[in-house]
């Protein structure tokens, strides 16, 4: 979880010993700043020159609170909304069909939909999308195969 950028690091459960090395103040000061990180930098950059070519882009992580981070991101960086250009998708999501209708819909003004790689299991097509980035790598192969599945279809 804390690959995608350190300030997920202050997220994460401690204990006593581990709590007195980490300097809060410097993991909390680049949270939002998109530069600050590798990882952030290109997706924030690739999804602003997807949108400008007008097209979708669909991004899977394992965990929630990296795609919660893009999202604020995102928000302060493109001054896009979410529900407007940003979509999200997770297990607890009521209305996924809706969302899944707006998002493929052509026309929209979704640029991209970040989900969780198990709220978006078999059976949910995400066409809309022409592309596909995945940001934590999952131990199973075939999990990863089913999040590209979800917008590339054969034939």
């Amino acid at each position: 979880m804390t690959s995608i950028h350190p300030s997920l690091f202050l997220e994460c459960t401690l204990f006593q010993q581990e709590e007195s090395p980490v300097k809060k103040d410097l993991l909390e000061k680049p949270r939002l700043n998109h530069n600050a990180v590798v990882e952030t930098r290109f997706l924030v950059e690739f999804v602003r020159l997807r949108a400008a070519a007008n097209e979708k882009v669909l991004v899977f992580n394992i965990f929630l609170r990296p795609l919660c981070l893009i999202i604020d991101q995102l928000k302060l960086t493109l001054k896009w909304t979410e529900n407007e250009e940003i979509f999200y998708m997770y297990g607890k999501v009521k209305k996924k069909k809706s969302l899944i209708h707006k998002f493929n819909y052509a026309n929209s003004h979704v640029k991209i939909l970040l989900a969780s790689t198990k709220a978006c299991s078999e059976g949910i097509n995400l066409v809309g999308a022409s592309r596909v980035v995945l940001l934590d790598v999952e131990w199973n192969p075939s999990v990863e195969k089913q999040a590209i599945s979800r917008a590339y279809r054969i034939g």
